[in-house]
């Protein structure tokens, strides 16, 4: 074994019996250390430095802060917007809503409040005073208005916020994303939708359907709409409801839409093949104020 090296300690350096030591004075050259004179140096530099951290944080977050909540509210506003949900009674047909079932009215007071369920089988009055507020409804399980002439339908939507459907909004609705011809699917599916109902003139008349019982009067007496096995509460068929939920489109009851030509869609609950399959079905040639047993409605509204 070689020489062992002598480590010579600083001066003012004591060695304990224990093998440990302390400093009892000055060193020879330089100040005592730090850590010497402050034993919780570490722990102050540690703390100054977080606290210098949180400062700093601060600052940048409250100087770039406005332009990324203006940034953020700028991006997002246009996802929000096509993301804005339907009123109750609706569902979301692309762009816009549209009413989940056929349409009921409720006649409501100057403050909107609601005075009674209109009775569906009764055409709104032409001359009532004061006039009657009557508001469309959207709602499952009632029985929708029938009697009812476009140029009525149209204020009744109008009065709920909403408007009647374009053609292209009813056809989108009523085929779905897929493009059936039928809400159900694209064929025909027996007792799928009402439209294979009872025939109600015949049964009221006591005599099977023809011209002469096809009378502006007769089909207009409210006793048809009441008929067992005539038009059904909105939403009974639950498999004559479309991709996008609305239930009803095709049978039950025609339904107006906004067309200067007076069109109905959709057929009723004696005829959904006569002038159109399923979807396609549309009658033309109405005027606004005619109505009967058959006619009915929805409202869309935008998103």
């Amino acid at each position: 074994m070689g020489a062992r090296t002598q480590i010579r300690a600083p001066r003012g350096y004591r060695k304990s019996g224990t093998g440990t030591g302390t400093f009892t004075g000055r060193q020879s050259r330089g100040a005592a250390p730090l850590k010497t004179l402050f034993p919780n140096i570490d722990r102050y530099f540690w703390d100054a430095t977080l606290a210098l951290c949180v400062i700093a944080l601060a600052w940048v977050t409250s100087a770039c802060a406005p332009e990324a909540t203006l940034l953020t509210a700028r991006d997002e506003t246009p996802a929000q917007e096509a993301k804005k949900p339907c009123p109750q009674g609706m569902v979301v047909n692309g762009a816009t809503c549209i009413d989940a079932f056929e349409a009921h009215l409720e006649e409501i007071d100057e403050a909107g409040v609601v005075v009674r369920v209109y009775p569906p089988n009764k055409s709104p009055p032409l001359s009532a005073k004061p006039a009657l507020r009557l508001r469309a409804k959207s709602s499952l399980g009632v029985l929708p208005q029938a009697h009812i002439p476009q140029r009525d339908a149209l204020a009744a939507c109008h009065l709920a916020g909403k408007r009647l459907c374009t053609k292209q909004e009813w056809l989108a609705a009523c085929r779905g994303p897929s493009n059936t011809a039928y809400p159900h699917g694209s064929r025909e599916r027996a007792g799928a939708c009402n439209d294979r109902g009872v025939e109600v003139l015949a049964a009221i008349f006591k005599q099977p359907s023809a011209p002469d019982t096809w009378g502006f009067d007769p089909m207009n007496d409210p006793r048809l709409h009441l008929v067992p096995g005539g038009p059904s509460r909105t939403g009974r068929f639950t498999q004559c409801a479309s991709e996008v939920g609305a239930f009803d489109m095709v049978g039950n009851l025609h339904e107006w839409i906004d067309d200067p030509d007076g069109t109905m869609l959709g057929g009723f609950y004696l005829d959904t093949r006569t002038l159109g399959e399923g979807c396609n079905y549309g009658t033309t040639g109405h005027d606004q104020h005619y109505r009967d047993y058959s006619t009915g409605f929805r409202c869309c509204q935008d998103r």
